[in-house]
């Protein structure tokens, strides 16, 4: 899988900028998306516009730059980053809803940048304000969430997005950037396979199996439950369970109602049955991954990833 670099809409100066400040600015822009490159040449730039149309205040652009001097070296090479505007990745492919999740950075919805936190990329930012000069960005995210009554919740949390704004934030990523986007997952059967790879601090019920090999790459539910799976991974590994009881949960989780607790009963891989009834949301429509917490290991155990249980 390609890594997808977005730039940051927001970066762009509002304020009349002179041409040679505003040269620099987009002269910037190429030697950070060179350094990408050289760490990276599968790096693809996804932007608001097409790049021509990329505005440095008022009057200036990429375009302009383009035609005041020899540019030709430099336009050749940005065209080689296969450049593709408007934000589109082909969402629904990727099984992610875009329009159910809202980023912001500070009152500003933040397009680019959300878009390089919902997919694991990387946020490219014109280096002109010192606001766009940190190696990552903190964003307010709202994402649309079932509840259990068939109600719609809006769920709101601080994430970061991977950010770069200078060649030498580009070094500073060197490790991320070596294994982010790597060895995309095929479809079902792929990620039940590489499950111990992929989420290391989760362990699966036998019939897990069946739900995620079942699951094709053009089902909707596909990217939504690698999703959420990822999530509780990273949650469980942030986890100090002598601190807190729960992890830092990155979507909402909730216990089942005591009603509905029956229906959370499994054999476990001891042979035991227990109770699953912590359970994270995914959509379209009610799906559930359910689990339990195994503090003494720092793991989750998951054991079930489809409907609503019961339904």
């Amino acid at each position: 899988m390609a890594l997808y670099v977005f730039l940051n809409e927001l970066s762009q100066p509002g304020n009349p900028i002179a041409a040679e400040p505003g040269g620099l600015v987009v002269n910037g822009l190429v030697d950070l998306l060179r350094a990408v490159k050289r760490q990276r040449r599968d790096a693809v730039l996804h932007s608001a516009v097409p790049l021509r149309d990329v505005r440095i205040g008022e009057t200036y652009s990429i375009a302009v730059w383009c035609n005041d001097g020899d540019r030709r070296e430099e336009w050749r090479f940005l065209r080689s980053l296969q450049d593709r505007a408007p934000f589109q990745v082909r969402l629904a492919e990727l099984g992610i809803d875009v329009m159910e999740t809202d980023y912001r950075h500070g009152e500003d919805r933040a397009e680019g940048l959300g878009l390089a936190h919902m997919f694991g990329g990387l946020a490219v930012s014109l280096d002109y304000e010192p606001c766009w000069r940190d190696l990552s960005v903190v964003l307010s995210r709202e994402a649309l969430e079932e509840r259990e009554d068939g109600e719609v919740d809006i769920v709101a949390a601080d994430v970061e997005a991977v950010h770069a704004s200078h060649p030498d934030h580009v070094a500073e990523h060197k490790d991320w950037l070596e294994h982010a986007c790597r060895q995309p997952v095929a479809d079902g059967g792929d990620l039940w396979r590489r499950c111990g790879e992929l989420f290391p601090r989760l362990d699966f019920l036998p019939r897990v199996e069946a739900q995620l090999r079942a699951l094709q790459a053009s089902n909707p539910w596909f990217g939504a439950v690698a999703q959420r799976l990822g999530e509780l991974n990273g949650a469980v590994g942030e986890w100090n369970p002598a601190n807190t009881p729960e992890p830092p949960y990155r979507s909402r989780v909730t216990p089942e109602h005591a009603q509905r607790k029956r229906l959370c009963r499994f054999e476990d891989l001891d042979g035991k049955v227990r109770v699953f009834d912590l359970h994270a949301r995914f959509t379209p429509g009610a799906g559930r991954l359910h689990f339990r917490l195994d503090p003494e290991r720092r793991h989750a155990v998951v054991a079930h990833v489809g409907r609503k249980l019961g339904e």
